[in-house]
């Protein structure tokens, strides 16, 4: 699961509008890796209220078995980048399409 909260909540309801479909479903640490050993993993990351979209180039445990390793060409994938370019322009009112999203707060 995505954890909850807004950067998470955002991501969601903004992922439609650029033709993603999300899906939230259980996952193991060994379908993960399967998944990489086919090749079938493309990008994985994270969201939160300081990151907004962060990408995650690797999984280490501690078991002493190998990484998990993301094949991203520079640390963030398509959709990470996309979504975090998306995120920034409703935080810093540039997508007037959004312009709900933003509260002005009296300090």
């Amino acid at each position: 699961d995505i954890p909850r909260g807004f950067p998470r909540q955002s991501i969601l309801d903004l992922a439609p509008s650029m033709s993603l479909t999300p899906r939230e479903h259980e996952f193991y640490l060994g379908d993960l890796r399967a998944a990489a050993g086919r090749g079938d993993l493309r990008e994985i990351f994270g969201s939160g209220t300081a990151a907004i979209v962060a990408p995650i180039a690797a999984i280490v445990l501690d078991d002493g078995s190998a990484p998990i390793s993301v094949p991203t060409s520079d640390g963030a994938g398509p959709v990470a980048k996309a979504l975090f370019s998306k995120l920034s322009d409703i935080h810093y009112a540039r997508d007037p399409n959004y312009a709900h999203w933003n509260r002005l707060v009296d300090l």
